[in-house]
């Protein structure tokens, strides 16, 4: 693993072809749940992207990566700087990341979003605010036991005791 977060740095660094570099990015985000025991590894090369990387695409792949990596430290911090952005793409990510993150200093920043023009930043809003509701205390997140559905794996959702997948928000105590 230390060398598939090694070339993906590496890439998101130095190739001079922004559809790698995103890729490079999205693939830090993959590697916990695809190559165990999770690493942060890639989320100093990943912040460093939002800085020094000049294009959208590369700072979209980090911001998702680093919600998907629950990046902790001062990256909720970073990432929120992105809520403000004239690109929705990149609001859109930075708001998904931060529900991802379930970092309580995120609430206040996420919820000054609530009259947001773009429908798809409040969607995304919407669904980032429902994973904070864990068993009565913000920042709870959805991923934040084991267990929980966020354990359950990349892209899948838990499945409930009857065969359906759990509704959203369960696992968390919540919605």
């Amino acid at each position: 693993m230390a060398t598939a977060t090694a070339t993906l740095t590496a890439l998101l660094a130095t190739a001079p072809e922004v559809g790698v570099r995103s890729a490079a990015a999205a693939g830090l985000g993959y590697l916990p749940p695809t190559f165990p025991p999770a690493t942060t590894d890639g989320v100093p090369a990943l912040r460093r992207s939002l800085v020094e990387d000049a294009d959208w695409q590369v700072h979209f792949s980090a911001l998702v990566s680093l919600g998907t990596l629950r990046a902790g430290g001062d990256a909720p911090r970073v990432v929120a700087s992105y809520l403000t952005d004239a690109n929705a793409l990149l609001v859109q990510a930075a708001v998904g990341a931060l529900g991802d993150m379930g970092d309580a200093g995120s609430l206040g920043p996420l919820l000054r979003l609530v009259a947001a023009e773009d429908v798809m930043v409040r969607q995304r809003l919407a669904d980032a605010l429902g994973k904070f509701g864990g068993g009565g205390k913000e920042g709870g997140g959805r991923g934040g036991h084991a267990g929980g559905p966020a354990s359950a794996g990349r892209g899948r959702r838990a499945r409930h005791p009857r065969g359906g997948p759990e509704p959203r928000g369960a696992g968390g105590g919540g919605v």
